[in-house]
């Protein structure tokens, strides 16, 4: 996102843990704001799947 700070989609606030008390913040290597769709794919497999 051009002329946006570095970082700036790190500064909005994160959900309420009661709203979702299994939640995860993921950094997916590799992948920018709009994630390969098998990779995000794998990564909610793995998360839907413990």
């Amino acid at each position: 996102m051009e002329g946006l700070p570095s970082g700036f989609s790190t500064l909005r606030p994160m959900p309420s843990p009661r709203l979702c008390p299994n939640a995860e913040r993921r950094i997916i290597e590799g992948q920018s704001h709009i994630a390969d769709p098998s990779v995000f794919a794998a990564v909610l497999a793995e998360f839907f799947t413990r």
